[in-house]
């Protein structure tokens, strides 16, 4: 997979990892880790989203075994090769992470339901499955309707 970033930057998700290509696409810096997939830049390039499985930690569940699915968490990493953490926590299928407009927040499916997390850390939420026109503060989650708004043209 290829992906250009806001700044203008190659990253190029491979079997062993994500690389960012230098300008001249001379050279690549390793941004993620063997096993790391499905990259998505922030709006801003300074940052790039990833999944990554943990077969080390799977769980048993009978669909998942049955499709190969292993448990999976999504990871932030900097472009410019500066390091990656973990966003998102615990035996749980995350996958398709994408950024909010502002750089704030990264939705993510997890095991077939959209959830919302801070960039900058902090719990996720799962958005509840009512229309977000009528979604208000969710046991202590941010107001989905002002989080989320952001994403749908």
């Amino acid at each position: 997979m290829y992906l250009w970033s806001p700044r203008g930057r190659l990253a190029i998700a491979a079997a062993s990892g994500i690389f960012i290509a230098d300008r001249r696409l001379r050279h690549l810096t390793r941004v993620a880790p063997k096993g790391a997939y499905d990259p998505v830049f922030s709006p801003d390039g300074a940052e790039l989203a990833f999944v990554k499985n943990l077969p080390e930690l799977a769980t048993y569940r009978p669909d998942a075994a049955y499709f190969g699915l292993h448990d999976s968490a999504i990871y932030l990493a900097r472009s410019d090769g500066g390091g990656w953490r973990r966003l998102t926590r615990g035996h749980n299928y995350d996958q398709a992470p994408a950024w909010s407009p502002t750089g704030h927040w990264i939705s993510f499916s997890r095991d077939e339901s959209l959830w919302i997390a801070p960039a900058g850390n902090g719990k996720p939420y799962r958005v509840p499955n009512q229309p977000v026109c009528c979604v208000g503060d969710d046991g202590g989650a941010p107001p989905v309707s002002n989080a989320i708004s952001t994403w749908v043209p």
